[in-house]
């Protein structure tokens, strides 16, 4: 069994006014210190948003542990996943069966962190597979083209 099958597990939902000593990070402090508005990504905000949700570190909410699973780009696009789940998440390139991971090296996100942001660019066509390195169930693509 897995730890989170153990316990408890909570869920704080903030309300209200963007704040960017909350919703950034270190980061966010550092801008708020500097009097410079940190604007984090949100759903909604721009067609290149991937958001694991709240619960995507569970097996069962694998078809929908990045929302959306899939997309197509124009290549030089910046894509930026937020991490909305209650838990790190990586976002790593590579192959990916659901249980067996297989990095190969075209970006690796490290551990993000609840409502951290990670972006890469994909300056060349071809389609490309990620996965979450601790929750190998958690799979997308992103396809780039011309």
């Amino acid at each position: 069994m897995r730890t989170f099958d153990k316990g408890c597990i909570g869920l704080v939902v903030v309300t209200g006014d963007d704040n960017a000593i909350l919703t950034v990070g270190d980061d966010g402090l550092s801008a708020a210190a500097d009097n410079e508005p940190a604007a984090p990504a949100r759903a909604g905000d721009q067609n290149t948003l991937l958001i694991p949700p709240a619960g995507a570190y569970y097996p069962a909410n694998a078809d929908t542990a990045y929302s959306p699973q899939a997309m197509s780009v124009a290549a030089g696009t910046t894509v930026t996943w937020i991490n909305e789940d209650s838990v790190f998440h990586t976002i790593t390139s590579g192959s990916n069966n659901g249980t067996t991971v297989t990095p190969n090296g075209e970006f690796d996100s490290g551990e993000v962190q609840t409502g951290e942001t990670d972006a890469h660019t994909f300056d060349t066509p071809g389609t490309f597979d990620y996965y979450c390195n601790p929750h190998p169930w958690m799979i997308g693509q992103i396809e780039v083209t011309r």
